[in-house]
Parts: structure tokens; C-alpha cells; sequence
């Protein structure tokens, strides 16, 4: 969606990212209530099944992509174009950023 995003400007391109992000939160994200009322965020957990209509069934897992990739893609995506310039920056399929250095042929 990123890519695509900073391609055409699409405005599709942010509401399906945004639509990811929501159901991360609804269906993935993991938490824990304290005792004086405090609500902790711990992650986003695997699903076992992500075609079931019901409340989908956790695993006791994250993947490192969750916060390495996706939720970096996620940020980018609602970041202004300049943040990080496609003309000067390159991603690798890790979503690794590297200057383009110029000169090179």
C-alpha cells in the first residue's frame, strides 16, 4: 500500500491501510489488565485463522515483521512525502532503508 500510495496518491491506498491497522487492533493486538485498572499493550499475537467470522483465536507469538515491516509501512504511509524521499531512499524486501548514492552507474 506504501508504494502504491506514494505512486498515485490514491487516497484508497491509506483508507486499506488504515483498514489493516483497525483490524490489527480488533482482531491481533494483545493486552493485559492490571489490577488497578490499567490497560498494557503487549503485542500483536498470530492468528490461527483468519477466515473465521468469529472472534479470531490468538497464538502466544509475534513476528518480528509485525513492528519491523508492517507497522513501519503503516507509519510511512500516513507520513508526509518528504519524510523520506523515493528519489533518495531505496527499501530493500526487509523494508531496510538505503540512501541512493549518486554516480553510481
Amino acid at each position: 500500500f506504501f508504494m502504491m500510495w506514494r505512486h498515485t496518491h490514491d487516497r484508497k491506498y491509506r483508507d486499506y491501510a488504515w483498514s489493516v491497522f483497525e483490524q490489527m487492533e480488533l482482531h491481533a493486538k494483545v493486552v493485559e489488565n492490571q489490577s488497578n485498572r490499567t490497560v498494557l499493550h503487549r503485542g500483536y499475537a498470530v492468528i490461527k485463522n483468519a477466515k473465521v467470522r468469529r472472534r479470531a483465536t490468538k497464538t502466544d507469538h509475534m513476528h518480528t515483521f509485525v513492528l519491523s515491516e508492517t507497522l513501519q509501512y503503516l507509519y510511512l504511509i500516513f507520513s508526509d512525502d518528504d519524510f523520506f524521499p523515493l528519489t533518495e531512499w531505496v527499501f530493500n524486501t526487509e523494508a531496510h532503508l538505503f540512501r541512493i548514492r549518486s554516480g553510481l552507474s
